[in-house]
């Protein structure tokens, strides 16, 4: 992603028991997700959410509620850098979340520039019983790199 864009992440989360409510989605990041890491403040982002009709291919039951959030996420001018967080990493865990990298091209992000990320090394903060189950970006590139396992 490049300052001064604006790309798109949806979201599938997943609230699996048959005690759903509607006062559940309480719970769930529907007005925006966090992107940060270190010295590199949030403000240099504005995220939105919004909550489409259909979760389509997910069909909720009795057992499993889905609702999908797009969020979208402009990179202010000050963006630049790479972030540990951004939308979640698909899981039951709900612990770790996808790096991001803002101002660079696709040929120059590495594991490496993610110093002292490791998935498996966030601690959970419960999600409120939601769990991301499918993640899909758009208007930017993504690039899938090993990253380390850290206990």
């Amino acid at each position: 992603m490049q300052p001064n864009t604006t790309a798109y992440m949806c979201v599938v989360w997943l609230y699996p028991a048959s005690n759903y409510s509607p006062s559940i989605l309480e719970g769930l990041p529907t007005s925006g997700i966090y992107i940060g890491m270190g010295n590199h403040p949030p403000s240099a982002f504005v995220t939105n959410g919004t909550i489409p009709n259909s979760t389509s291919p997910f069909i909720s039951n009795a057992t499993a509620h889905y609702v999908s959030v797009v969020y979208s996420i402009t990179a202010l001018n000050d963006s630049i850098g790479f972030y540990h967080q951004s939308a979640p990493l698909p899981g039951p865990l709900n612990c770790d979340w996808l790096p991001m990298a803002v101002g660079y091209s696709f040929s120059q992000v590495n594991a490496s520039d993610f110093t002292g990320y490791g998935v498996l090394n966030n601690p959970c903060a419960g999600g409120g019983g939601w769990f991301a189950v499918e993640v899909g970006v758009s208007q930017m590139q993504m690039k899938i790199v090993e990253m380390p396992l850290v206990w």
